[in-house]
């Protein structure tokens, strides 16, 4: 009987654990769309039978995207973590205190990931600014190791690993970038940051994410769950700073190009064509089809399509180069419509590119057999 009730227990518990993740997952899937077409002010009629695979499916990327980014932030202080605990020169920064710890760390860890990062990607630092700290850090290095020996070997694999976390950190350093500049560009008063030289700009946003590494390593010297902590808490505060709440749900409409991607070309049917040209757009003629350069398919579920184009892409578009959508682009520059999703053909991703790699290869075929001849 006890054990009958216990089975039943278990059955029960395992119900309503595959229920609650079962909704988070299209809770997920409904804030992901939710979201995205609340900020393009559009939303589509779905289809009913196929809206739990496309909740699903979003979710399940969307949660998936979330945690790679915030690995990426704490990946350098998680290959560094896993060296320390293997080798030698251990003693030199995990022992003691936490704020010596935290010293010991800048010196080993952070100041020269730091020098090595800027060394590899960027030359925005003065030299003179980079020469004073290679001074600084070889100086405490020498104070802390006074009177210890240190094996060359030793010495060699650490400034390995100091360089293959310099170079993880371009990752994070990337992502910070890339919001910082969204966020920029979003500042009605933010002109002043124009002012501002190259290299203090790429200090702010790279000495973050190395101290971030860093405390990652101090509060996870025991468990991994003191970087899965400091990596969400992290991303999510990045979020809040430069109101990047976007980035993952963009991401994922672009990915599976649900929507948020641009076209060099896009083919449609006549009656799609019909709708351009009485909304003003010039399209180029092909019989009984037609093709349009320089959009934007903001949405391509449910019976209509969401499109976009640049305001100065409009007339005369067979002969226009193309001004695909940006960040600078208001609103009011760009026309924003629907048309029936069966009058889509079909589309072109990044003509113009393939066009010019055509054009240099060729222009390479002919060069080399010049000099043949």
């Amino acid at each position: 009987m006890f054990s009958l009730n216990k089975r039943r227990l278990r059955d029960a518990t395992y119900s309503k654990f595959l229920t609650l993740l079962w909704s988070i997952v299209l809770i997920v899937g409904s804030a992901i769309f939710i979201g995205y077409y609340a900020s393009i002010g559009y939303m589509p009629s779905f289809d009913a039978s196929s809206i739990t695979a496309l909740l699903v499916t979003a979710s399940i990327t969307s949660i998936l995207i979330f945690f790679s980014l915030a690995l990426l932030f704490v990946f350098p202080g998680l290959i560094w973590n896993l060296y320390s605990e293997e080798s030698r020169l251990n003693s030199y920064w995990a022992n003691g205190a936490d704020t010596e710890i935290l010293f010991n760390l800048l010196i080993w860890f952070s100041i020269p990931t730091f020098i090595c990062y800027t060394l590899l990607f960027h030359s925005l630092l003065p030299y003179e600014f980079i020469i004073l700290l290679i001074l600084v850090y070889i100086t405490l290095l020498v104070y802390k190791t006074y009177n210890k020996s240190i094996k060359i070997g030793d010495f060699l694999i650490h400034f390995f690993v100091v360089i293959f976390g310099a170079a993880l950190t371009f990752f994070p350093f990337e992502i910070v970038l890339k919001l910082f500049i969204a966020w920029y560009k979003n500042l009605e008063d933010g002109y002043w940051l124009a002012s501002v030289p190259d290299w203090i700009l790429l200090m702010l946003i790279t000495l973050p994410v190395i101290l971030l590494n860093t405390f990652a390593v101090i509060f996870s010297r025991k468990k991994m769950l003191g970087f899965t902590l400091v990596a969400i808490f992290s991303l999510f505060l990045l979020f809040k700073m430069f109101s990047g709440w976007m980035i993952v749900p963009n991401k994922v409409m672009s990915l599976y190009q649900f929507g948020n991607f641009e076209v060099s070309q896009i083919v449609l049917k006549e009656q799609g064509c019909q709708t351009i040209d009485v909304l003003g757009i010039k399209p180029s003629l092909n019989g009984r089809v037609c093709s349009v350069r320089c959009i934007k398919i903001e949405s391509r579920l449910g019976k209509q399509a969401y499109l976009s184009i640049n305001k100065d892409n409009m007339k005369d578009n067979s002969n226009t180069k193309c001004k695909l959508a940006s960040k600078d682009d208001k609103k009011f520059d760009r026309l924003k419509f629907t048309i029936p999703s069966n009058q889509i053909e079909s589309w072109v991703v990044n003509a113009d590119k393939a066009s010019k790699e055509s054009e240099e290869d060729k222009k390479q075929s002919i060069s080399d057999k010049e000099n043949t001849n």
